[in-house]
């Protein structure tokens, strides 16, 4: 999996993983190993950029306090809709992120200087799973000869601490 910048700024490598399971959204919450994953918004910094902020229950989904929430609720509305539309999660331990400090596409995946059409679809959100092989291949090879780990911090600024008055505790999960 790669995720990476729009065309604007060169469609530059934010991260890329190998997909190692999959969970639901009630797994991901419940799941002992992903507590860790769950904003903390009274800690700001790192901690409350976790992913872990939704859960099923029972008539709707619930929404965790995090650096997601506090938009308007219509627009709220609309993001949880939008990524509860699917209930499975991708987890990957293998993984690299570059977070600021992206890194250009790799020249094996560039047909003729420009990113190949069928990777980086000029305008196109969301994911696609339909590649061809020599792409695959050639990402893979690539992705096999990178650093692991966080090797850069986040794209979006870090949320400051709920005690510095910038937001309240609202209804979570």
């Amino acid at each position: 999996m790669i995720g990476h910048a729009g065309i604007g700024d060169g469609y530059r490598v934010i991260y890329a993983m190998e997909v190692t399971d999959k969970k639901t959204f009630d797994e991901y919450w419940r799941g002992q190993h992903f507590h860790v994953k769950r904003p903390d918004m009274d800690a700001g910094g790192e901690k409350a950029l976790g992913d872990n902020i939704y859960r099923w229950d029972g008539n709707k989904w619930e929404k965790a306090w995090s650096h997601h929430t506090g938009r308007n609720a219509a627009e709220d509305q609309w993001f949880t809709n939008d990524d509860t539309r699917t209930n499975r999660l991708l987890i990957g331990e293998v993984f690299t992120y570059w977070g600021r400090e992206a890194v250009p596409v790799p020249d094996a995946l560039r047909f003729q200087g420009q990113p190949l059409p069928s990777t980086f679809e000029r305008g196109a959100v969301g994911h696609r799973v339909n590649f061809w092989d020599e792409e695959v291949e050639a990402f893979i090879e690539w992705f096999k000869r990178q650093q692991r780990g966080r090797l850069g911090l986040p794209t979006n600024a870090m949320p400051e601490p709920a005690g510095k008055g910038k937001r309240k505790r609202g209804k979570g999960c």
